[in-house]
């Protein structure tokens, strides 16, 4: 098990925050949005039909630490110099565009979105 330490300063992490961990998201809500196959693993992992997610934006740094995370890890969330939430990895994906787009957009300055998805 490792520590994952995630930023989630700033009004848009925050509402990403309040968004896709605090308010859990359905399956029935990203069922259109995945592969089949993550979806059969989330049915499997999810049976209750509810999980919490996140992502971060692809670019060497994140696409070093992404490869990284593995089931079992825990996910740290700070904000203001102080940890506030945390979360335990069950899944993750890099490349699913069409559901990060859908859940949080598109980040105004670089213009990617948040598609190295971890569950």
């Amino acid at each position: 098990m490792k520590f994952v330490l995630q930023p989630a300063s700033g009004s848009a992490p925050q509402k990403h925050y309040r968004e896709t961990i605090k308010r859990r998201v359905s399956l029935a809500e990203i069922q259109e949005l995945v592969p089949s196959d993550v979806l059969s693993d989330l049915e499997t992992i999810y049976p209750s039909g509810d999980f919490v997610v996140w992502g971060a934006t692809p670019g060497q740094h994140n696409d070093f630490s992404f490869a990284g995370i593995s089931a079992g890890d825990q996910v740290l969330f700070y904000a203001h110099q102080r940890f506030f939430s945390t979360a335990t990895v069950t899944y993750t994906r890099a490349g699913l565009r069409a559901l990060a787009k859908a859940l949080w957009g598109t980040n105004s300055k670089s213009k990617k979105t948040w598609e190295l998805v971890f569950f």
